[in-house]
C-alpha cells in the first residue's frame, strides 16, 4: 500500500544520508490534495521525524571538516544542503497551509509538525539559515489571518505552545504586531468588514489561551534553547540615535524625547554648555526578556490594550468582557489603563455594562482606582431588564457586593433602598426576594435610612411619586417612604410578602437588636422559579382527617339503613 511505501522510504532515508533524495518521493505524495487521509498523514508524520532527524544531525550545517577537505567535495555538500534547504522551506510552507485545513487531525497534525521544527530550528546558535522562532510567527499569522480556530486546535495550542514561556512570549510579540497593523490598515468597512472581524476574532480566541508565567522562570520549561547571554549595551551612548531607541522595535518615539534631542541640539549650536543625557538603562536582550515576568506581563498588557482599540463586534466584546477579571486584569503590569475603555462602555447599558462594571469593581477593589461614578452607574443598572435577564444572577452578585462597601453615605444607601423596592413591583418572584432581601440588608446596616418605613404619608391619597429614572446624585429618595411595601405584603408568592411584612418588624431591620435573626442575601442570587417549586414539594404532607367521628368495627356498622339491614345485632 501507498503506507507501507511510505514508511519504508523514511526507513531508507533514516539509515543514511546518501538516500536524502528520496524525500521527493514523500512530499510529492504530502503535496497531494487529492490523496487519502490516511496517506495524507503518513506522509506528514515521515516527512516529519525525516527532516527533525536532519536537524538534531545538523544536516544543514557546515563542519569544520568540510571546509578543510576538498573544494570540489565541499562544493558538492554545499549543493546538497542548498537542495535540501529548499525542500525543507517546501514541507514547511506545506505544513503552514495545513494548519487552516478543514480535517481536524490533519490541522493538528500541521501544527505539531510546526512545533517540532521550530523546537529543533534552535537547536544551533550557527544555523542563521533557518528562521527559528520566525516560523513561529509565521504559525501565528497563519492561524489569525485564517478561518474559524476550532476550540480543539485552541485547547492543543494551549497546551503544547502557550504553556512553553519562549512560545508564549513570542506569540504575544507576533499578536501584537498583526493588531498593530489591522488598527493602521485602511480597510474598507463594507467589503472587507467580514475579514476585519475574522481576524480580530482569531486573535481573540488565541489570546484567550495564552498563560501569563507569574512566578520565576525555569529554562527547561521553554520548548527551545535559551541563553542568558545579555547584548552588550556599554557602548550605547556613542549614537544617539541608538541612545534614544525605544525598548522594542517599531516603537514610536515619544515627545519628551524628541524634546530633549532638540534642547540638546539647540544648547550646542549657541556654543552653550552640553547637557549631559541620562544613562540608559541596560537593554535586555530576547533571551534575557523570555526569562524576566515582568516583560511577559508587559507584553500581554500591550497586546490586549492593541486588541480593546479595535472595533469589536457586540460578540466579541462581550465574551472579551467576560474573560477580564478573572484571567486578564490579574496579569496586566497596569489595569488602570483599562479604566477609560470600560466606562465608555459602562455608558452603553446593557449586558456589556453590567461586564464592565464588574471589571471596574475588581480594579476598585484591588488596584486602588478612584472613579466616583461608579455608584451613579450600578444604580442606573438597576432596571427591570438588568433584573429579569439571563445575565442578572451576574449583577445581583456584583451589586451585593459593592453596596458592602463602609464607606456608602446615608443618601446612596437610600436611593438604592427605594429603587429596588420600587423594581419588586414590576420583576418576577425571585428577583423581587433578592431585592427585598438586599433592602433589609441595607437598613440594617444603615440605621439614617429608617425614616423611610417610619415616615408618615405627605400626599392626600397616601402614594408620594419616585422617578426612577433620575440620577442617583438628585433622586432624593430620603425624602420619600416605601409605600411600595404595603403593596407587597399582599404579593402572590408568599415568601416575597413575608418579607414586605417584615420590613416593618423593628427587631428584623435594626443592626443593634440582637434578637434579629442572621440574613443571607446572596442565597437569593440564584434563586428561580424552579427552586421554589422543589422547596414547596419537599415540604412534608399533613393528611387531615376525613371524619371527626371514630368509625366503628366491622364492616357494618349499626347506625343507619344498612347497618340495621345487614349489621350484627
Amino acid at each position: 500500500s501507498e503506507v507501507a511505501r511510505i514508511r519504508s522510504l523514511e526507513a531508507c532515508i533514516l539509515s543514511s544520508k546518501k538516500h536524502a533524495k528520496s524525500t521527493t518521493e514523500i512530499i510529492e505524495k504530502l503535496m497531494d490534495d487529492d490523496c487519502e487521509k490516511a496517506v495524507k498523514l503518513a506522509a506528514m508524520h515521515s516527512i516529519r521525524r525525516v527532516f527533525v532527524n536532519f536537524l538534531e544531525n545538523n544536516y544543514f550545517l557546515k563542519s569544520t571538516v568540510e571546509s578543510s577537505g576538498d573544494s570540489a567535495v565541499a562544493e558538492k555538500l554545499d549543493k546538497f544542503r542548498a537542495w535540501l534547504m529548499q525542500q525543507y522551506n517546501t514541507v514547511k510552507g506545506k505544513m503552514l497551509d495545513l494548519c487552516c485545513s478543514e480535517k481536524l487531525k490533519i490541522q493538528a497534525a500541521a501544527i505539531r509538525t510546526i512545533i517540532e521544527f521550530v523546537r529543533y530550528e534552535n537547536t544551533s546558535s550557527d544555523l542563521s539559515q533557518l528562521f527559528g522562532m520566525k516560523t513561529l510567527h509565521a504559525l501565528i499569522t497563519k492561524l489569525v489571518m485564517g478561518p474559524d480556530i476550532d476550540v480543539d486546535i485552541l485547547l492543543l495550542l494551549r497546551e503544547e505552545v502557550m504553556s512553553k514561556p519562549d512560545c508564549e512570549y513570542h506569540s504575544l510579540l507576533c499578536l501584537r504586531r498583526i493588531l498593530s497593523e489591522e488598527k493602521a490598515s485602511t480597510r474598507d468597512q463594507v467589503s472587507d468588514g467580514e475579514e476585519r472581524t475574522q481576524v480580530i476574532q482569531n486573535a481573540l480566541d488565541l489570546l484567550r489561551v495564552v498563560e501569563v508565567p507569574v512566578d520565576g522562570i525555569d529554562a527547561s520549561d521553554c520548548l527551545t534553547r535559551v541563553s542568558n547571554v545579555a547584548e552588550d549595551s556599554d557602548n550605547s551612548d556613542d549614537d544617539e540615535e541608538e541612545d534614544d531607541e525605544s525598548e522594542d522595535e517599531g516603537e514610536k518615539v515619544s515627545a519628551s524625547v524628541i524634546a530633549a534631542r532638540m534642547r540638546r541640539k539647540k544648547r550646542s549650536a549657541s556654543g552653550g554648555a552640553a547637557v549631559p543625557r541620562p544613562r540608559k538603562r541596560c537593554r535586555l536582550s530576547r533571551a534575557q526578556q523570555i526569562m524576566d515576568v515582568e516583560c511577559h506581563r508587559k507584553e500581554f498588557s500591550r497586546t490586549w490594550l492593541s486588541l480593546l482599540s479595535l472595533p469589536l463586534t457586540a460578540v466579541q466584546q462581550r465574551t472579551a468582557l467576560k474573560h477580564l477579571p478573572q484571567h486578564v486584569i490579574p496579569y496586566l503590569q497596569q489595569p488602570v489603563l483599562l479604566a477609560d475603555y470600560l466606562s465608555t462602555t459602562v455608558k452603553a447599558g446593557g449586558v456589556v455594562a453590567v461586564l464592565a462594571l464588574e471589571s471596574l469593581f475588581h480594579i476598585i477593589v484591588h488596584y486602588n482606582l478612584d472613579y466616583p461614578d461608579y455608584f451613579s452607574a450600578l444604580y442606573e443598572l438597576c432596571s427591570v431588564d438588568v433584573m429579569s435577564a439571563r445575565y442578572r444572577g451576574k449583577f445581583m452578585r456584583l451589586l451585593h457586593a459593592s453596596l458592602k462597601s463602609s464607606n456608602i453615605p446615608a443618601y446612596v444607601a437610600g436611593a438604592f433602598i427605594k429603587k429596588l423596592t420600587h423594581l419588586c413591583l414590576h420583576i418576577p418572584g425571585p428577583s423581587a426576594l433578592f431585592c427585598l432581601a438586599q433592602v433589609m440588608w441595607l437598613l440594617r446596616h444603615h440605621p439614617k435610612c429608617m425614616v423611610l418605613i417610619h415616615r408618615e404619608k405627605q400626599s392626600s391619597d397616601g402614594v408620594i411619586p419616585f422617578d426612577c429614572t433620575i440620577p442617583l446624585e438628585k433622586c432624593d429618595a430620603l425624602s420619600f417612604s416605601l409605600h411600595e411595601a404595603k403593596i407587597l405584603q399582599n404579593h402572590y408568592i408568599r415568601e416575597v410578602a413575608e418579607l414586605a411584612t417584615a420590613l416593618e418588624n423593628n427587631v428584623l431591620t435594626t443592626s443593634t437588636s440582637t434578637e434579629a435573626p442572621p440574613l443571607d442575601v446572596e442565597q437569593f442570587i440564584d434563586y428561580n422559579y424552579k427552586d421554589m417549586i422543589e422547596e414547596g414539594l419537599k415540604g412534608s404532607k399533613k393528611w387531615s382527617a376525613m371524619s371527626h367521628i371514630v368509625p366503628e368495627s366491622g364492616t357494618f356498622v349499626n347506625r343507619g339503613l344498612v347497618g340495621k339491614c345487614f349489621g350484627s345485632s
